[in-house]
């Protein structure tokens, strides 16, 4: 059977160009401050949307973002206590731009070829000791994102459902980690790594779903632990474990389900 024709195609092309500098400044005995920051030039070209009769040709795109960064650090032994503050951009992909999907009642809906890039903001507060053969640490996070890219489910002109990529005008997500590294833990020669934390996420503001705001993100696990632990049976043998444990996130922006 010879094929001469297709239903759709899509696609396009995108390209990051990008520079980094950093540097740090003993201002004081103990005393560090470091200041970075990235600047970015993306563009999108060549993107179609076709059908079996219609060309669709996408318009080009470019963006050029800067994204800062900032940390203060002070480490009065055992002590170690560190304030960091960063911008970052990212830029859509082109699946996520120009992917076609189409339900099971032919409603075609494509993903909007003019999506904003994610613009997220973090901060971070780590305090740190060391302790008698390791070290503990604490760190709390946030970290808020306007246009964020998800994958959304919406219903399109035809009364179809079908999910495509769309900007959420603003999510966050904050929380906290405890850390535990330490050689003869419990045992001597047991070297133990253990670490757990805990997220809230939330989505804030969203012009396309406003059902889902106060909702939880997707694929986000509220708690995790990781442990991995060394046993050294001789100097030149090793018997190492780990565990690792979430509880289940959420697979729908309903909050209703759970993988």
């Amino acid at each position: 059977e010879t094929k001469d024709s297709f239903r759709a195609s899509n696609g396009g092309q995108t390209q990051t160009s990008s520079i980094f500098a950093q540097g740090g400044w003993e201002f004081l005995p103990g005393w560090m401050a470091s200041l970075g920051g990235r600047q970015e030039w993306w563009n999108t070209y060549n993107g179609f949307n076709n059908t079996a009769t219609v060309t669709n040709n996408m318009p080009d795109r470019d963006y050029s973002k800067f994204s800062p960064k900032f940390a203060l650090e002070y480490g009065p032994a055992p002590w170690y206590f560190q304030v960091s503050l960063a911008q970052a951009w990212r830029f859509p992909m082109p699946g996520e731009m120009y992917e076609t999907i189409t339900p099971t009642n032919n409603a075609t809906i494509t993903t909007a070829s003019n999506m904003r890039p994610e613009n997220g903001f973090a901060k971070g507060f780590l305090v740190r000791r060391t302790i008698d053969r390791g070290e503990v640490s604490v760190n709390f996070f946030e970290k808020d994102i306007r246009d964020l890219i998800y994958s959304q489910t919406l219903i399109n002109s035809q009364g179809a459902l079908a999910t495509t990529f769309l900007n959420i005008d603003r999510a966050r997500s904050r929380g906290i980690e405890v850390s535990l590294k330490q050689r003869d833990f419990v045992l001597p020669k047991l070297d133990a790594s253990v670490n757990v934390s805990y997220v809230n996420s939330k989505i804030l503001e969203n012009t396309n779903d406003p059902a889902i705001i106060g909702h939880s993100l997707l694929l986000l696990p509220s708690w995790r632990l990781n442990s991995l632990n060394t046993y050294h049976v001789t100097d030149q043998w090793d018997v190492s474990g780990g565990v690792r444990y979430s509880t289940q996130p959420f697979f729908s922006f309903q909050n209703n389900d759970y993988i």
